[in-house]
């Protein structure tokens, strides 16, 4: 007889006699395996401790996190690669001024090699950088009587500016042989363009796509002919002080020097007529 057993009890409750003689005819039963206590390995512990009726075996298998215990980023496993990758974005990354500073360095290099122009640095502080720029008029039918246009390019610690209010380009036009008018009408004229390119630039966003050192010099030499074809600006002249001053002091020697002729003249004149007056009055005694 199988002893089966369902959710109420025992279908049938045999004599401890019946179950001895039946034995051998019974199935014998699968033994049971333990049980493993689930809450041991958890961080809590088994609250029944030794009393438990489950076995304290550490389990190999990793419980579900709940979630007050899911893991965190800084908990997770780092793949070497990726952290190898992102401290080279770290060092790679720079700053805005960075970029601008590098961008700088470079058109300036460029710019000393250009073949057709001799550049040279003249001077360089924490403000601006001078640049010698020795340029031969490209047009070979150019009228003026200008073989070779020299002049300072001044480029501002700023370049290229990314503001409004950020100074631009200069030039200094270095040439003797331009009049003073026509080469304000130059300098002047440069800058105009200039800060017509940046204003363009900084409206589009595109302020690392605005003309660079060279394009700029290039436009110059394209429109120097007409530039010079202008009417000469309004220039001031200068009169120096120290020859003003010496003038003046020549008039007051000049002055000092007839006040003494003149006062000398009017003690000769005072002496010979005492003197007369003398003679007069010896004269008058005698008779």
């Amino acid at each position: 007889m199988v002893i089966t057993t369902g959710a109420d009890g025992p279908a049938n409750t045999p004599t401890a006699g019946h179950i001895h003689n039946s034995r051998d005819s019974a199935q014998p039963e699968a033994p049971r395996r333990p049980t493993v206590c689930r809450f041991f390995s958890q961080p809590q512990g088994c609250r029944f401790g030794s009393d438990c009726r489950f076995q304290h075996i550490a389990s190999t298998v990793k419980p579900t996190p709940s979630v007050d215990t899911q893991p965190t980023p800084e908990s997770l496993p780092v793949d070497p690669n990726e952290a190898a990758k992102s401290r080279g974005r770290g060092r790679g990354r720079k700053t805005r001024a960075q970029q601008s500073s590098t961008v700088r360095k470079r058109q300036i290099e460029d710019l000393l090699k250009v073949p057709q122009w001799t550049v040279k640095r003249l001077a360089s502080d924490r403000n601006e950088s001078a640049l010698a720029v020795e340029m031969k008029p490209s047009d070979p039918d150019f009228p003026f009587d200008v073989h070779r246009l020299y002049l300072a390019l001044v480029v501002p610690s700023q370049y290229p500016a990314k503001h409004l209010s950020d100074p631009v380009l200069t030039i200094q036009v270095a040439n003797q042989k331009i009049p003073t008018g026509v080469k304000r009408n130059i300098e002047q004229a440069f800058v105009k363009h200039v800060r017509k390119e940046v204003i363009a630039a900084i409206e589009n966003g595109d302020v690392e796509g605005a003309p660079t050192l060279e394009d700029h010099l290039v436009w110059l030499d394209r429109n120097l002919e007409l530039l010079m074809q202008q009417k000469p600006a309004p220039t001031i002249k200068f009169t120096s002080n120290a020859a003003s001053s010496k003038a003046a002091s020549n008039k007051t020697e000049s002055k000092a020097v007839s006040n003494k002729t003149e006062s000398k003249a009017a003690s000769n004149k005072m002496e010979s007529k005492a003197e007369s007056q003398d003679n007069n009055d010896q004269s008058s005694t005698r008779s």
